[in-house]
């Protein structure tokens, strides 16, 4: 999933910064979901859902 999230903001051309304040998040709190370090609410896939227009389900999709 978070390389998805990564692949998703980098082809956004988006910063960390700028993607996490876009959906409501401090960007280390975001940073902490890119590296694995912190799990993701439900409610913040529905914030991701809406910002990039992707379904929920591809965000957990493996993603290479």
């Amino acid at each position: 999933m978070r390389r998805r999230l990564i692949s998703l903001r980098e082809s956004m051309g988006l910063t960390q910064e700028q993607f996490a304040k876009a959906i409501g998040m401090k960007r280390s709190a975001y940073s902490m979901i890119e590296t694995g370090d912190r799990g993701i609410k439900f409610a913040t896939v529905l914030k991701i859902k809406k910002f990039t227009g992707v379904s929920d389900d591809s965000i957990f999709f493996n993603y290479k």
